[in-house]
């Protein structure tokens, strides 16, 4: 929480206050901010990951391409939840 916490004061600058919950679309700035000595990853490289991946792969298409996806091992849609594949078009 502390990591999410200077997210959200220190960097993205939406709270002045501590967070008193987690807010979803922020947790990857959290996590490569946690990351940030081990990689040399950012925020703008991760959006650029999930962009290429959805426009590449996923519901973009009338025929995903599931198994040729880099994260198709992770992905809930693929291994579990169909229906996130078949209902959802972006």
């Amino acid at each position: 929480m502390q990591q999410y916490q200077e997210i959200c004061i220190n960097h993205l600058k939406t709270h002045k206050l501590h967070p008193r919950s987690i807010e979803i679309q922020r947790i990857q700035h959290a996590y490569l901010l946690l990351e940030a000595n081990n990689t040399n990853l950012n925020v703008s490289n991760f959006d650029d990951g999930l962009i290429y991946i959805g426009t590449q792969f996923c519901f973009n298409h009338d025929v995903p391409k599931c198994e040729s996806c880099p994260i198709r091992d992770i992905c809930d849609g693929y291994k579990h939840k169909h229906s996130f594949i078949d209902d959802v078009r972006t």
